[in-house]
Parts: C-alpha cells; structure tokens; sequence
C-alpha cells in the first residue's frame, strides 16, 4: 500500500491547494502557457474530463472506458470511507445530497480486482 500513496488523491489535492496558494473558490483552475494559474478563471467539468483522459493515457492506462473527471471524486471518497470518514462529514466536502451517491462513488468493492489486468494496456 506505501507505493500508492505518490497518488493517493487526498495527498494530491492537498499538495495542488498548497502550491496553488488557493485560498476560496473552485480548484481546477485555468493554466496559462507561461504556468501561471490564473485566479478566477476555472475550467469546464469536460475540460477536467479530457485532462484526465489525456494524462491516464500517457501513464499508459485505457482511458477510454475507465477514467473521467468523476475519477477525482471517487477517489477522495474512496480514500475518506477507508478512513471512516462518515457519509455526513463526506457529504460536507463533496457537495453531494444523499448517501446513496456517496456510495456510489466508493470504489473499495473494487480493490480486490486486478486492476494490472483490468486498466492497463497491453
């Protein structure tokens, strides 16, 4: 399991707030070409999609049927429920209404497969 933590999500948000120096509003927000993250310019939930998509395919994944921009949500989830966080608390930071999303999203029923053979391309 400490091999994974390099992308444990939660890990990941907290570092990108940290060095985004964001303080309030949305988290994806617009890079410009000179690495500038611009401060109220936030991206589109399809751009968010297609980052993703791009960047799960350099790392070599098949990012045609397994990521998308929820891929984030459901990992902050996922990491939160292996926690014990309660639907409450997770709700609070997702924004979600009802449990029945939240589980939606919890991908622990998951870990069991093998995802080497699953995600990756061969």
């Amino acid at each position: 399991e400490e091999e994974y933590l390099p992308y444990c999500p939660v890990r990941i948000y907290e570092k990108w707030i940290k060095v985004s120096n964001i303080k309030s509003g949305r988290i994806f927000r617009h890079i410009d070409s000179s690495n500038t993250i611009l401060p109220h310019n936030s991206i589109s939930d399809k751009a968010i999609s297609l980052i993703v998509k791009k960047w799960a395919k350099k790392a070599g994944f098949d990012e045609s049927n397994v990521f998308s921009g929820h891929s984030g949500r459901a990992g902050i989830i996922t990491a939160l429920k292996r926690k014990n966080a309660p639907n409450e608390d997770i709700k609070k930071i997702t924004k979600h209404k009802s449990d029945s999303v939240i589980e939606h999203y919890d991908r622990r029923s998951q870990e069991g497969e093998n995802i080497t053979n699953k995600y990756f391309k061969r």
